[in-house]
């Protein structure tokens, strides 16, 4: 009986000394294949007294009184609000301002960039977020005496490092439509 068990013990041990063939691999992020850089003039109805130019990947949507720009494919949305100043253009701005700075205790930085376009009479500020920021950036135009046009970029996903290069993609796109931006 034990002239049997010899054999046995070996084959299970030479069995068990195989090496593991299951090698840890580095954590990866998502490839993602970007839209080409289309833009086109959006048309709005006759109560909105703006215009600027979109993306062809993205599609307007209308909640109530309420505007967003939808990136479906990078489960983004540009949140749209419009207000008429009525002599209201400082509180306006400071809502603004509070609304970015809000995110100042999650931000590695927000830096503030200053647009004036005096040909076109628009002028505001874009807040570009640095770091875990549930908004990437936001911005406000105005005409400073009759119109007020906010703008605020957020993802339907968890924020995480995989987000950075799709943030950088449409600060382009929201760039775009400052840059765009006119009033009828």
């Amino acid at each position: 009986m034990r002239t049997r068990l010899i054999p046995i013990c070996f084959l299970i041990i030479i069995i068990s000394c195989k090496e593991d063939s299951t090698v840890p691999r580095p954590k990866a992020f998502v490839s993602i294949q970007f839209d080409d850089k289309q833009y086109y003039k959006l048309k709005f109805p006759k109560n909105y007294p703006f215009s600027f130019e979109v993306p062809k990947y993205s599609e307007l949507e209308r909640i109530d009184n309420h505007l967003n720009l939808n990136f479906k494919k990078y489960k983004a949305k540009l949140h749209i609000s419009y207000f008429s100043l009525e002599n209201d253009l400082k509180t306006h701005t400071e809502n603004s301002r509070r609304l970015a700075f809000k995110h100042t205790n999650k931000a590695n930085s927000i830096s503030e960039i200053i647009y004036q376009n005096d040909e076109r009479n628009v002028y505001g500020v874009k807040f570009d977020f640095d770091g875990s920021t549930a908004t990437s950036t936001q911005f406000f135009l105005t005409d400073s005496s009759n119109h007020f046009f906010r703008g605020a970029l957020y993802f339907n996903t968890q924020k995480s490092d995989s987000l950075a290069i799709i943030e950088e993609y449409l600060k382009v796109d929201v760039t775009r439509i400052i840059e765009t931006f006119c009033w009828k």
